[in-house]
């Protein structure tokens, strides 16, 4: 009996320390994944860029931003690197130098707006009446005040100097994507705080869905922010083959 009580001893501390492993393996794998969808190492640095209070002067930074910027040095220490905080017109560093995550829309921040010029020939924001709206391909989202907001996530690569056709040339870089360059879009610095909560918490099921190399955007609408804040977001789409695509026409 003594025996049997020895064997079964040690049958659950293998299997105890089966599990353990098997769990430890788990985890080392999800974070490598989400290491290469931010396309950061340990050790490594990674710019976080933040444009200016739409209302304040050069040098401030709202709220909303602020919330985002922490989220972002959230997902950058969860990789074991290290995050450096940039001004946007003090942003000039190469793209693909490093990675980078840029926070803002263009009205705010010069760096994104630059990068949405050249890189997302689909997208547009568009003022009428004082009232604007992010275009993207034939799709418009209009800002409506404490109504509804949208913010757009994109990852972009290094080397991207010609307009989009087709989806296969969403896998730029794929084989060596270098480092990846993050957009986070809003139409409120509120909505700028939703998408890098996005990123930080869907990061994982973001990195399953999309391989190293390849560039994508999503939309996402805040639900009625003047009474939830930014705590009830949904899901707009996929809108990459339209974001990466240049527009046929111009208004």
């Amino acid at each position: 009996m003594g025996g049997d009580l020895a064997i079964n001893l040690a049958a659950s501390a293998l299997f105890g320390g089966l599990l353990w492993l098997a769990g430890m393996l788990g985890r080392y794998r999800r974070r490598a994944r989400t290491r290469r969808f931010f396309g950061l190492a340990p050790g490594e640095r990674a710019s976080v860029v933040v444009g200016k209070d739409t209302w304040g002067r050069d040098g401030s930074v709202s709220r909303g931003d602020v919330a985002a910027m922490v989220e972002v040095a959230v997902v950058v220490k969860s990789c074991d690197a290290e995050p450096d905080f940039l001004m946007h017109q003090d942003a000039r560093t190469g793209l693909g130098e490093k990675t980078e995550f840029c926070v803002g829309g263009p009205s705010s921040n010069r760096r994104s707006e630059a990068l949405l010029r050249r890189f997302l020939p689909g997208f547009q924001e568009v003022v009428r009446d004082e009232r604007s709206a992010f275009r993207v391909g034939a799709r418009e989202f209009e800002y409506e005040r404490g109504e509804s907001a949208v913010v757009l996530v994109a990852r972009l690569y290094q080397g991207v100097d010609q307009l989009y056709q087709g989806a296969d040339q969403l896998y730029q870089g794929v084989g060596r994507p270098g480092k990846p360059l993050f957009l986070i879009v809003g139409q409120t610095a509120i909505a700028n705080h939703a998408g890098a909560r996005h990123l930080a918490r869907e990061g994982r099921k973001l990195a399953a869905k999309y391989a190293p190399g390849q560039q994508f955007c999503v939309a996402l609408r805040l639900v009625e922010p003047r009474s939830y804040g930014n705590n009830l977001v949904e899901f707009v789409g996929d809108l990459s083959l339209d974001a990466f695509a240049a527009r046929e026409t111009a208004d």
